[in-house]
C-alpha cells in the first residue's frame, strides 16, 4: 500500500515539473521511481535553480549586510560601512526608493568620513535622486559640491539648506568659499 500511494505522488511531482507529453504516469521496468528532477529537462532546472539561488542570496544577504554594516559604522570602520552600505544599495530594487536613498546617505556619510568627496558626493546625489526627506542632504551636498570643483552647484545646495535653516553656519561657510 505504502510503495503504491508513493509512487502516485512522485507522478505528481512529476506533472508538475514537467510537460504533460514527457510525464510517466506508470513506471515501467527500467524506469521505476525516478526523482521529479530527473524528468525535467536541463534547460528548465538552471534557470529554476539560478532563480532560487538569487532570491536566496538577496534575501539571506541583504540583512546580514546590513547588520555588518551598521556594526563598522559603530566601530568607526567607515571605509568599510560605506562600502558595504554602496553594496546594499546596488542590490535593492529601484522600487524601494526610500530604502535606497537611506543606504545612498549613510554611504555617503561614511564616505564623508574617510574625506572621500568625491565618493560620498556620488553616493549624495543618488539619495538626492531617491528623495532622501532630510534637509542635511543639501547641507553635505553644498561642502562635497565644493570638494569635487562645482562651486556654483555648492551654492545652490547652500542656498536650498539655508531655506530650512537660516541659522547653518555650515552653509553660510560654504557661500563664502563660493563668492
Amino acid at each position: 500500500g505504502s510503495e503504491r500511494g508513493r509512487s502516485h505522488s512522485r507522478s505528481a511531482l512529476c506533472r508538475l515539473y514537467t510537460p504533460a507529453s514527457r510525464v510517466a504516469t506508470k513506471p515501467t521496468g527500467t524506469q521505476a521511481h525516478s526523482h521529479p528532477l530527473e524528468v525535467m529537462p536541463r534547460t528548465r532546472i538552471i534557470p529554476l535553480l539560478l532563480l532560487l539561488g538569487w532570491a536566496l542570496v538577496v534575501t539571506s544577504c541583504s540583512p546580514r549586510l546590513e547588520r555588518e554594516a551598521e556594526l563598522a559604522e559603530r566601530r568607526g570602520e567607515y571605509h568599510r560601512a560605506a562600502e558595504l552600505y554602496r553594496r546594499l544599495y546596488t542590490q535593492t530594487p529601484a522600487k524601494h526608493a526610500s530604502l535606497r536613498a537611506n543606504l545612498a546617505f549613510r554611504a555617503g556619510e561614511n564616505a564623508r568620513r574617510t574625506r572621500a568627496v568625491a565618493s560620498a558626493h556620488t553616493s549624495y546625489l543618488a539619495a538626492l535622486r531617491h528623495h532622501y526627506p532630510d534637509s542635511l542632504l543639501l547641507l553635505r551636498l553644498s561642502e562635497t559640491s565644493l570638494g569635487v570643483g562645482a562651486p556654483e552647484q555648492a551654492k545652490a545646495f547652500a542656498l536650498r539648506y539655508l531655506s530650512h535653516d537660516s541659522t547653518s553656519r555650515e552653509a553660510r561657510r560654504v557661500l563664502e568659499s563660493t563668492s
